[in-house]
């Protein structure tokens, strides 16, 4: 039986190598580069907290420099925006859309005023258990709350990222939230259609609870923009983000964005998605109580379609040829535009290689109007067309010089169909895992003898090697993709153990008949589910680690992908009892205020009781509190000193340089008031001459 084995091993090793050295390219090509520009602050981030009566989360409002928010609420032009960060998020996140916003006031002296809340949630890792989501929705909506209140019942924007846009979609789960409240919803790699992974029930709870509402209220009263970050987003996929009538906006169909969008933490402060998302803020606010939201948002995505179309135009987009899978062509163009198809199916990823010097660019343009523009660098340029919405032509436009001559070379099927096979991996994640495990379950309880496992392996192996070449030429078979590979995983993960097993037994025998077996079996497995008392999980550890260890060793080791979700769901659950543990120590403490100094800002010097513990602390504290002010004045100072010396009005410009600017302007001034002075003073002689000419001329005209 070593034959069948030895089949079956090379089989799974020949797939699994055919799909990695084929995607290796634009993988390389993807990854290797990020091509989004930076967002800078002009000054320091200053984040003041609110009061709110929270003992674990925190809101804060975002301001930068010495800028004093003054009575938040007071200005009837004031927008609040509420940021909610995501899985393992921080506050700090807001900083790239706040300063924008506020640069954009300092400069164009807006009328309106953003105001940036964000949330500060700790950075907890809100994937491992839905408890933490609904912990999360509850003290959002507290602050929305809170918010209402300071601001008059105005109606607030809900800017979330990641499972943040999640907890967003999520808070007409609290009896106490009014949708009423928001006015659009902006998210941003959000997994809202479906969990990007699912480990545990309280997660999955969680999406069927506030979509089941959203289903049955059909909400419509509010604008909701959903960005997607692309290929190189390798967490929560394009398909992933889309919800109900929520603006779709993929990031490569953005200017300047590459054709593989930007990693999950990149879309929040990738500069071409920021000013995006800033000039959507600025249409709403010059529109907002004019006209509906989702018609600001409408007309401002037809309005930045409009722009796009008018800085490159299309003067034809019917195809001079269709350029097929695996071609290599020498084109020649008389034109300045030069016109080809190509045909890409969904999930596939194909990437079109332009050699030539006289090519300016390459746009895609898709049937659903969604473009990308790749602009030469060098003397190749690369196009990747990927996350097709349905099997179809996908249109490529060459921007040349005139009479112009350059190669193209498009990706082979197996490099298109491999492509495929990792975008639908990052589509289907939960439903490829769910797969794995069950094959690996039938493994580990089903399969007694080696030639059995032997026999299993070669069947699947010789499943998946039919399965493969289908792919490439028949659609209907794509659904069955997820179960593939989720058999490719399970017998590359056997074949990992199988190696490591034989290995270990020629360096020692004895293990291949080490296992655990209790005479009272039964007995041993009714103390462990006794363990369901502290923790069920515990007891699922317990459990599958016995019966495993029971049959053998290599049993056990076959099972430790279960434990990996279940170690993850343990540790969700402890964070929730650590939230738990937290509020409850509050609620005994609520009569105590001196928890309340801990959450306040430093203010002006008070009195300090000098037998306090903490006295040379607080001192030191408020100490420190009047340098910053007295620092943060002088930097004030600068700054306008800055913007009112022409030569200064720079970002980078430093201290020194601006003072000498300043000194240059003000001696300039100085001569051009002397010069000025002197030639006043020459007009006036002249003015003087003039007017004697003038009486001289008179006395003449009368002697006569």
């Amino acid at each position: 039986m070593i034959l069948p084995k030895t089949v079956a091993f090379t089989i799974t090793c020949v797939s699994i190598g055919m799909i990695v050295l084929t995607i290796r390219p634009f993988l390389l090509n993807i990854f290797t580069f990020n091509k989004c520009g930076m967002t800078v602050m002009l000054e320091p981030p200053l984040f003041l907290i609110q009061p709110l009566n929270h003992t674990k989360y925190k809101l804060y409002l975002y301001t930068e420099g010495v800028e004093d928010p003054g009575v938040l609420g007071a200005d009837p032009n004031e927008i609040p925006v509420v940021f909610i960060p995501g899985s393992g998020g921080s506050k700090n996140q807001v900083r790239s859309l706040a300063t924008v916003m506020k640069d954009k006031k300092k400069r164009k002296n807006t009328k309106y005023t953003y105001r940036f809340f964000t949330c500060d949630f700790k950075e907890e890792n809100t994937i491992l258990n839905g408890h933490m989501l609904r912990s999360q929705t509850r003290f959002v909506v507290d602050a929305l709350e809170e918010l209402r209140k300071m601001y008059k019942n105005r109606k607030i924007i809900i800017f979330g990222h990641s499972l943040g846009g999640t907890v967003a979609m999520g808070l007409v789960t609290d009896p106490r939230f009014k949708i009423d409240w928001i006015d659009m919803f902006i998210l941003k790699s959000a997994p809202v259609q479906v969990a990007p992974i699912v480990l545990d029930n309280s997660f999955r709870d969680y999406y069927v609870h506030w979509q089941n509402i959203w289903n049955e209220k059909q909400y419509d009263d509010f604008a909701i923009i959903s960005y997607s970050g692309g290929l190189k987003d390798v967490l929560v996929a394009d398909p992933l983000t889309k919800y109900g009538y929520s603006a779709a906006v993929p990031i490569w169909n953005i200017d300047e964005v590459p054709d593989h969008g930007t990693d999950h933490l990149c879309i929040v402060w990738c500069n071409q998605v920021v000013r995006h998302t800033s000039r959507l803020l600025e249409a709403y606010a010059e529109n907002r109580g004019k006209i509906d939201t989702k018609l600001i948002l409408k007309q401002f995505l037809e309005r930045e379609t409009a722009i796009r179309d008018n800085k490159f135009v299309i003067r034809s987009i019917v195809a001079s040829e269709q350029l097929e899978l695996g071609s290599k062509k020498v084109i020649r163009a008389k034109n300045d535009q030069y016109v080809v198809s190509v045909m890409v199916r969904q999930h596939q990823i194909v990437q079109i290689k332009t050699i030539g010097q006289c090519v300016r660019s390459v746009t895609q343009v898709r049937a659903n109007s969604f473009r990308n523009t790749q602009i030469r660098n060098g003397t190749t340029l690369v196009t990747t067309i990927s996350r097709n919405d349905v099997s179809g032509l996908v249109r490529l436009v060459f921007s040349l010089d005139n009479n112009c001559q350059f190669n193209v070379e498009v990706s082979t099927l197996t490099q298109a169909t491999a492509g495929l096979f990792f975008d639908i991996f990052l589509s289907n994640s939960n439903l490829i895992v769910a797969c794995a495990l069950i094959f690996l379950a039938y493994i580990i309880t089903s399969i007694e003898e080696i030639g059995e496992e032997e026999q299993f392996m070669i069947w699947a192996s010789i499943a998946v090697s039919f399965v493969f070449p289908i792919v490439y030429v028949n659609d209907e078979i794509i659904p069955m993709v997820p179960v593939i590979l989720g058999l490719l995983i399970c017998m590359a993960y056997f074949f990992i153990v199988e190696i490591i097993w034989l290995v270990t037994t020629v360096f020692w025998p004895a293990v291949i008949d080490m296992r655990l077996n209790p005479d009272n079996m039964e007995q041993v497995l009714y103390g462990a589910f006794c363990s369901v008392i502290i923790s069920p999980i515990l007891t699922c550890f317990i459990v599958i680690s016995i019966l495993t260890l029971n049959r053998s060793i290599k049993k056990f080791v076959l099972a430790i992908p279960y434990f990996i979700p279940l170690f993850f769901k343990l540790k969700g659950q402890y964070e929730t009892m650590d939230f738990l543990s937290a509020n409850m120590q509050h609620c005994r403490k609520m009569s105590d205020f001196s928890d309340m100094e801990e959450d306040l800002d430093v203010g002006g010097p008070e009195s300090v009781d000098p037998n306090r513990p903490d006295a040379k602390k607080h001192a030191r504290e408020q100490h420190n509190a009047l340098e910053r002010r007295r620092r943060d004045n002088i930097k004030d100072m600068y700054t306008n000193l800055r913007e009112v010396v022409p030569e200064a009005n720079s970002e980078r410009a430093s201290r020194a340089m601006i003072l000498r600017k300043a000194i240059d302007t003000i001696q300039a001034g100085q001569s051009e008031n002397i010069r000025l002075s002197n030639e006043l003073d020459q007009a006036e002689q002249n003015n003087q001459k003039l007017k004697d000419e003038i009486a001289r001329l008179k006395a003449e005209k009368g002697k006569k």
